[in-house]
Protein backbone atom coordinates (compact mmCIF):
# COMPACT_ATOMS: atom_id res chain seq x y z
CA UNK A 1 0.00 0.00 0.00
CA UNK A 2 1.31 3.45 -0.46
CA UNK A 3 2.19 5.23 2.51
CA UNK A 4 1.93 9.18 2.51
CA UNK A 5 4.46 11.25 3.01
CA UNK A 6 6.93 9.70 0.27
CA UNK A 7 9.53 9.86 3.21
CA UNK A 8 9.49 8.95 7.02
CA UNK A 9 8.95 10.59 9.70
CA UNK A 10 10.62 9.89 12.79
CA UNK A 11 9.11 10.37 16.45
CA UNK A 12 10.98 10.70 19.03
CA UNK A 13 8.79 11.51 22.55
CA UNK A 14 8.30 9.94 25.79
CA UNK A 15 5.83 6.60 25.27
CA UNK A 16 2.61 8.08 26.45
CA UNK A 17 3.53 11.14 24.43
CA UNK A 18 4.76 8.84 21.27
CA UNK A 19 1.39 7.40 21.12
CA UNK A 20 -0.45 10.79 21.62
CA UNK A 21 1.33 12.20 18.51
CA UNK A 22 1.27 9.15 16.16
CA UNK A 23 -2.40 9.22 16.69
CA UNK A 24 -2.53 12.79 16.06
CA UNK A 25 -0.33 11.74 12.35
CA UNK A 26 -2.36 9.10 11.52
CA UNK A 27 -5.68 11.18 11.66
CA UNK A 28 -3.51 13.31 9.45
CA UNK A 29 -3.42 10.51 7.01
CA UNK A 30 0.50 10.06 7.66
CA UNK A 31 1.11 6.16 7.95
CA UNK A 32 4.83 6.56 7.22
CA UNK A 33 6.31 7.04 10.57
CA UNK A 34 9.03 5.51 12.60
CA UNK A 35 9.24 5.85 16.44
CA UNK A 36 12.61 5.72 18.20
CA UNK A 37 11.59 3.57 20.98
CA UNK A 38 14.43 4.71 23.01
CA UNK A 39 14.66 7.46 25.63
CA UNK A 40 17.94 8.24 24.24
CA UNK A 41 17.47 9.16 20.49
CA UNK A 42 19.32 6.93 18.19
CA UNK A 43 21.42 8.23 15.39
CA UNK A 44 21.54 5.18 13.41
CA UNK A 45 17.69 5.52 12.67
CA UNK A 46 18.75 8.73 10.87
CA UNK A 47 21.41 6.78 9.17
CA UNK A 48 19.21 3.62 8.45
CA UNK A 49 16.10 5.15 7.28
CA UNK A 50 16.78 8.38 6.18
CA UNK A 51 13.88 9.97 7.14
CA UNK A 52 12.66 13.70 5.75
CA UNK A 53 10.83 15.02 9.16
CA UNK A 54 12.13 14.07 12.73
CA UNK A 55 9.86 15.27 15.72
CA UNK A 56 12.04 15.77 18.84
CA UNK A 57 11.27 16.00 21.89
CA UNK A 58 13.55 18.07 24.45
CA UNK A 59 13.32 16.51 27.70
CA UNK A 60 14.29 17.44 30.79
CA UNK A 61 17.08 18.28 31.51
CA UNK A 62 17.46 19.40 28.10
CA UNK A 63 21.16 19.63 27.52
CA UNK A 64 21.68 16.33 25.96
CA UNK A 65 18.60 16.73 23.72
CA UNK A 66 19.84 19.76 22.26
CA UNK A 67 23.03 18.50 21.90
CA UNK A 68 21.74 15.70 19.99
CA UNK A 69 19.02 18.12 17.61
CA UNK A 70 22.82 20.05 17.13
CA UNK A 71 24.74 16.69 15.66
CA UNK A 72 20.98 16.00 14.17
CA UNK A 73 21.53 19.04 12.21
CA UNK A 74 24.89 18.79 11.38
CA UNK A 75 24.98 15.62 10.12
CA UNK A 76 21.90 15.85 8.16
CA UNK A 77 21.06 19.30 7.05
CA UNK A 78 18.71 18.80 4.54
CA UNK A 79 16.12 16.80 7.06
CA UNK A 80 13.89 18.94 8.96
CA UNK A 81 13.77 18.83 13.01
CA UNK A 82 10.59 19.83 14.56
CA UNK A 83 11.31 19.80 18.60
CA UNK A 84 8.39 19.74 20.87
CA UNK A 85 9.18 20.60 24.57
CA UNK A 86 7.92 22.88 27.80
CA UNK A 87 6.47 26.53 26.97
CA UNK A 88 9.79 28.05 27.70
CA UNK A 89 10.52 30.67 25.70
CA UNK A 90 14.28 30.29 26.15
CA UNK A 91 14.40 26.83 25.36
CA UNK A 92 12.63 27.34 22.15
CA UNK A 93 14.52 30.09 21.18
CA UNK A 94 17.96 28.02 21.36
CA UNK A 95 16.44 25.37 19.56
CA UNK A 96 15.88 27.59 16.82
CA UNK A 97 19.57 28.93 16.77
CA UNK A 98 20.80 25.23 17.00
CA UNK A 99 19.20 24.77 13.64
CA UNK A 100 15.40 23.36 14.25
CA UNK A 101 12.53 24.53 11.93
CA UNK A 102 10.18 25.40 14.60
CA UNK A 103 9.49 24.40 18.08
CA UNK A 104 5.85 23.23 19.83
CA UNK A 105 5.06 23.97 22.93
CA UNK A 106 3.25 21.33 24.87
CA UNK A 107 0.20 21.10 25.43
CA UNK A 108 0.28 21.35 21.10
CA UNK A 109 -3.00 22.66 20.14
CA UNK A 110 -4.38 20.35 16.79
CA UNK A 111 -4.34 23.41 14.52
CA UNK A 112 -0.57 23.88 15.20
CA UNK A 113 0.50 20.38 14.93
CA UNK A 114 -1.51 19.97 11.63
CA UNK A 115 -0.16 23.45 10.42
CA UNK A 116 3.24 22.61 11.22
CA UNK A 117 3.64 19.13 9.66
CA UNK A 118 1.71 20.15 6.78
CA UNK A 119 4.57 22.91 5.83
CA UNK A 120 7.15 20.33 6.96
CA UNK A 121 6.07 17.80 4.13
CA UNK A 122 5.61 20.51 1.87
CA UNK A 123 9.36 21.60 2.16
CA UNK A 124 10.38 18.26 1.97
CA UNK A 125 8.54 17.50 -1.13
CA UNK A 126 10.42 20.53 -2.34
CA UNK A 127 13.36 19.73 -1.50
CA UNK A 128 13.14 16.14 -3.34
CA UNK A 129 12.31 18.20 -6.44
CA UNK A 130 15.36 20.67 -5.66
CA UNK A 131 13.33 23.91 -5.58
CA UNK A 132 15.84 25.36 -3.72
CA UNK A 133 14.40 29.09 -3.79
CA UNK A 134 11.23 27.92 -2.57
CA UNK A 135 12.33 26.00 0.26
CA UNK A 136 14.43 28.42 1.49
CA UNK A 137 11.68 31.05 1.56
CA UNK A 138 9.47 28.53 3.57
CA UNK A 139 11.94 27.21 5.93
CA UNK A 140 12.17 31.52 6.53
CA UNK A 141 8.56 31.80 7.25
CA UNK A 142 8.35 28.70 9.40
CA UNK A 143 11.41 29.95 11.51
CA UNK A 144 9.80 33.52 11.47
CA UNK A 145 6.66 32.19 12.54
CA UNK A 146 8.34 30.40 15.40
CA UNK A 147 10.20 33.27 16.55
CA UNK A 148 7.47 35.41 16.85
CA UNK A 149 5.38 33.14 18.97
CA UNK A 150 8.45 32.64 21.08
CA UNK A 151 8.78 36.82 21.16
CA UNK A 152 4.94 36.93 22.47
CA UNK A 153 5.59 34.87 25.04
CA UNK A 154 8.41 36.76 26.71
CA UNK A 155 6.43 39.81 26.25
CA UNK A 156 3.43 38.64 27.79
CA UNK A 157 5.27 36.78 30.41
CA UNK A 158 7.37 40.75 31.13
CA UNK A 159 3.41 42.00 31.68
CA UNK A 160 1.40 39.20 33.59
CA UNK A 161 1.90 40.26 36.96
CA UNK A 162 -0.11 43.40 36.02
CA UNK A 163 -2.65 41.49 34.56
CA UNK A 164 -3.19 39.36 37.44
CA UNK A 165 -3.27 42.72 39.04
CA UNK A 166 -6.13 44.02 36.89
CA UNK A 167 -7.91 40.34 37.36
CA UNK A 168 -7.23 40.45 40.90
CA UNK A 169 -9.37 43.64 41.29
CA UNK A 170 -12.67 42.83 40.13
CA UNK A 171 -12.28 39.45 41.44
CA UNK A 172 -12.44 40.97 44.70
CA UNK A 173 -15.33 42.91 44.40
CA UNK A 174 -17.48 39.72 42.70
CA UNK A 175 -16.87 37.89 46.16
CA UNK A 176 -17.74 40.55 48.10
CA UNK A 177 -21.19 40.57 46.11
CA UNK A 178 -21.35 36.87 46.24
CA UNK A 179 -21.26 37.28 50.03
CA UNK A 180 -23.94 40.05 50.36
CA UNK A 181 -26.18 37.64 48.07
CA UNK A 182 -25.48 34.90 50.61
CA UNK A 183 -26.30 36.97 53.36
CA UNK A 184 -29.79 37.64 51.79
CA UNK A 185 -30.89 34.62 50.53
CA UNK A 186 -29.89 32.89 54.27
CA UNK A 187 -31.83 35.40 56.01
CA UNK A 188 -28.49 36.94 57.81
CA UNK A 189 -28.88 40.56 55.94
CA UNK A 190 -31.26 42.84 54.74
CA UNK A 191 -30.97 44.78 51.78
CA UNK A 192 -33.69 46.53 49.50
CA UNK A 193 -34.37 45.81 45.92
CA UNK A 194 -32.57 48.29 44.80
CA UNK A 195 -29.51 47.04 46.47
CA UNK A 196 -29.83 43.68 45.66
CA UNK A 197 -30.43 44.98 41.53
CA UNK A 198 -27.42 47.17 42.00
CA UNK A 199 -25.21 44.36 43.16
CA UNK A 200 -26.20 42.36 40.39
CA UNK A 201 -25.14 45.17 37.97
CA UNK A 202 -22.00 45.04 39.97
CA UNK A 203 -21.70 41.69 39.49
CA UNK A 204 -21.89 41.86 35.70
CA UNK A 205 -19.13 44.45 35.15
CA UNK A 206 -16.88 42.63 37.13
CA UNK A 207 -17.61 39.89 35.32
CA UNK A 208 -17.61 41.57 31.74
CA UNK A 209 -13.55 43.29 32.83
CA UNK A 210 -12.37 40.15 33.61
CA UNK A 211 -13.47 38.92 30.26
CA UNK A 212 -12.36 42.04 28.33
CA UNK A 213 -9.19 41.42 30.03
CA UNK A 214 -8.34 38.06 29.17
CA UNK A 215 -9.69 38.36 25.75
CA UNK A 216 -6.96 41.02 24.97
CA UNK A 217 -4.64 38.77 26.46
CA UNK A 218 -5.74 36.14 24.29
CA UNK A 219 -5.86 37.94 21.23
CA UNK A 220 -2.31 39.33 21.82
CA UNK A 221 -0.80 35.89 21.94
CA UNK A 222 -2.39 33.71 19.57
CA UNK A 223 -1.05 32.91 15.89
CA UNK A 224 -2.78 34.62 13.64
CA UNK A 225 -2.94 35.18 9.59
CA UNK A 226 -1.90 38.51 8.85
CA UNK A 227 -4.37 41.21 8.22
CA UNK A 228 -2.95 44.55 6.80
CA UNK A 229 -6.09 47.05 6.96
CA UNK A 230 -6.23 50.90 7.39
CA UNK A 231 -5.94 51.34 10.89
CA UNK A 232 -5.83 54.43 13.53
CA UNK A 233 -1.70 53.96 14.86
CA UNK A 234 -2.64 55.92 18.34
CA UNK A 235 -5.64 53.20 18.41
CA UNK A 236 -2.62 50.78 18.47
CA UNK A 237 -0.46 52.43 21.18
CA UNK A 238 -3.25 52.97 23.51
CA UNK A 239 -4.33 49.03 23.50
CA UNK A 240 0.09 48.21 23.99
CA UNK A 241 -0.01 50.92 26.50
CA UNK A 242 -3.04 49.31 28.66
CA UNK A 243 -1.47 46.20 28.83
CA UNK A 244 1.61 47.44 29.96
CA UNK A 245 0.34 50.32 32.62
CA UNK A 246 -0.29 48.16 35.96
CA UNK A 247 2.87 46.38 35.98
CA UNK A 248 5.14 49.95 34.65
CA UNK A 249 3.08 51.61 37.43
CA UNK A 250 3.87 48.76 40.05
CA UNK A 251 7.91 49.43 39.13
CA UNK A 252 7.53 52.89 40.18
CA UNK A 253 7.30 54.00 35.87
CA UNK A 254 5.95 57.38 35.40
CA UNK A 255 3.82 56.54 31.60
CA UNK A 256 3.56 60.10 29.73
CA UNK A 257 1.46 60.00 26.29
CA UNK A 258 1.40 62.70 23.85
CA UNK A 259 -0.57 61.72 20.78
CA UNK A 260 -0.63 63.64 17.71
CA UNK A 261 -3.89 65.01 16.70
CA UNK A 262 -5.12 64.85 12.91
CA UNK A 263 -2.87 61.94 12.33
CA UNK A 264 -3.63 60.00 9.04
CA UNK A 265 -4.58 55.96 9.16
CA UNK A 266 -1.86 53.85 7.82
CA UNK A 267 -2.03 50.19 6.09
CA UNK A 268 -1.60 48.22 9.35
CA UNK A 269 -1.10 44.65 10.91
CA UNK A 270 -2.66 46.12 13.76
CA UNK A 271 -1.33 42.69 16.51
CA UNK A 272 2.06 42.95 14.93
CA UNK A 273 2.19 46.81 15.16
CA UNK A 274 0.47 46.94 19.22
CA UNK A 275 2.99 43.83 19.71
CA UNK A 276 6.56 46.11 18.88
CA UNK A 277 5.12 49.20 20.94
CA UNK A 278 4.76 46.51 23.95
CA UNK A 279 8.17 45.00 23.37
CA UNK A 280 9.66 48.76 23.12
CA UNK A 281 8.12 49.74 26.34
CA UNK A 282 9.17 46.43 28.27
CA UNK A 283 12.53 47.56 27.33
CA UNK A 284 12.31 51.04 28.65
CA UNK A 285 11.72 49.55 31.75
CA UNK A 286 14.17 47.04 31.92
CA UNK A 287 16.59 49.73 31.07
CA UNK A 288 15.91 51.63 33.89
CA UNK A 289 16.12 48.94 36.66
CA UNK A 290 18.88 50.82 38.29
CA UNK A 291 18.69 53.88 37.51
CA UNK A 292 18.21 56.48 40.50
CA UNK A 293 16.92 59.21 38.92
CA UNK A 294 12.89 59.54 38.22
CA UNK A 295 11.67 56.55 35.63
CA UNK A 296 9.52 57.84 33.12
CA UNK A 297 8.32 56.52 29.62
CA UNK A 298 7.46 59.07 26.92
CA UNK A 299 5.68 57.66 23.75
CA UNK A 300 4.89 60.00 20.81
CA UNK A 301 3.01 60.10 17.96
CA UNK A 302 3.45 62.43 15.08
CA UNK A 303 4.14 62.91 11.35
CA UNK A 304 5.83 64.05 8.56
CA UNK A 305 5.02 64.47 4.91
CA UNK A 306 5.59 60.92 3.89
CA UNK A 307 4.99 58.87 7.42
CA UNK A 308 3.64 58.45 10.97
CA UNK A 309 6.16 58.72 13.91
CA UNK A 310 5.88 56.66 16.93
CA UNK A 311 8.90 57.48 19.47
CA UNK A 312 9.36 55.90 22.61
CA UNK A 313 12.04 57.25 25.14
CA UNK A 314 13.00 56.49 28.73
CA UNK A 315 16.21 58.38 30.73
CA UNK A 316 18.13 54.94 30.59
CA UNK A 317 22.21 54.18 30.17
CA UNK A 318 20.66 54.16 26.04
CA UNK A 319 22.24 52.18 23.63
CA UNK A 320 26.08 53.38 22.43
CA UNK A 321 26.69 54.42 19.21
CA UNK A 322 28.16 51.25 17.67
CA UNK A 323 25.31 49.07 18.91
CA UNK A 324 23.07 51.29 17.29
CA UNK A 325 22.88 49.37 13.56
CA UNK A 326 23.47 45.65 15.08
CA UNK A 327 20.87 46.22 17.73
CA UNK A 328 18.00 45.31 15.19
CA UNK A 329 20.24 41.92 14.34
CA UNK A 330 19.22 38.63 14.93
CA UNK A 331 20.26 37.05 18.20
CA UNK A 332 22.41 40.21 18.71
CA UNK A 333 21.64 41.53 22.38
CA UNK A 334 23.49 44.42 24.89
CA UNK A 335 20.96 43.06 27.93
CA UNK A 336 22.59 40.23 30.55
CA UNK A 337 20.64 36.93 30.00
CA UNK A 338 19.00 38.40 26.92
CA UNK A 339 17.98 36.34 23.69
CA UNK A 340 18.30 38.75 20.93
CA UNK A 341 15.03 37.94 19.11
CA UNK A 342 12.41 41.14 19.91
CA UNK A 343 14.02 44.18 18.01
CA UNK A 344 15.10 41.93 14.98
CA UNK A 345 11.27 40.30 14.63
CA UNK A 346 10.39 44.68 15.24
CA UNK A 347 12.72 45.64 12.37
CA UNK A 348 11.54 42.85 9.98
CA UNK A 349 7.98 43.21 11.07
CA UNK A 350 7.84 47.34 10.30
CA UNK A 351 10.26 46.31 7.39
CA UNK A 352 7.08 44.78 5.80
CA UNK A 353 4.86 47.41 6.30
CA UNK A 354 7.30 49.67 4.06
CA UNK A 355 9.04 51.66 7.26
CA UNK A 356 11.52 52.00 9.18
CA UNK A 357 12.82 51.30 12.80
CA UNK A 358 15.80 53.45 14.52
CA UNK A 359 17.23 53.96 17.59
CA UNK A 360 19.18 57.38 19.20
CA UNK A 361 19.62 59.77 22.53
CA UNK A 362 16.36 60.85 24.18
CA UNK A 363 16.41 63.92 25.52
CA UNK A 364 16.04 62.43 28.84
CA UNK A 365 20.01 61.21 28.16
CA UNK A 366 18.49 57.50 27.25
CA UNK A 367 17.06 55.72 24.20
CA UNK A 368 14.57 57.27 21.93
CA UNK A 369 13.39 54.36 19.10
CA UNK A 370 11.80 55.48 16.23
CA UNK A 371 9.26 54.10 14.22
CA UNK A 372 8.21 55.40 11.17
CA UNK A 373 5.33 53.85 8.91
CA UNK A 374 4.10 55.49 5.86
CA UNK A 375 1.00 56.93 5.52
CA UNK A 376 -2.21 55.65 2.92
CA UNK A 377 -2.96 58.19 0.83
CA UNK A 378 -6.49 56.64 1.26
CA UNK A 379 -6.68 56.75 5.19
CA UNK A 380 -8.29 59.28 7.42
CA UNK A 381 -7.49 61.45 9.84
CA UNK A 382 -7.37 60.60 13.89
CA UNK A 383 -9.20 63.18 16.13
Amino acid sequence: MHKYPSFPILLHDREKHARTVETALEVLGISNMIRCGNRYFQLSLVEDHRPGIILLDIGDPAKSDEEILEEIVRRFPRITVIVTGENEAATAVRCMKKGASDYLAKPISHEAFESCIRHAIEVQELHRRNIGSVVSDKLRRMTDSAQQTAHKMISLGRIWIGIAHEIRNPLSAINIYLKMLRELFTGEGEYSEEEVAEVMTELQSASDRIERIVRKVLDFSKPHAPNMVLSDVNQCITESVDLARVTLWKEGITMKIALGQNIPECILETRSVSQIILNLLTNAADAMKDIEKPKTILITSSRDEDHVIIKVSDPGPGVIPKDRERIFEPFFTTKPGGLGIGLSICNRIIRDHGGYISVGESGMGGAEFQICIPISKKGKTSD
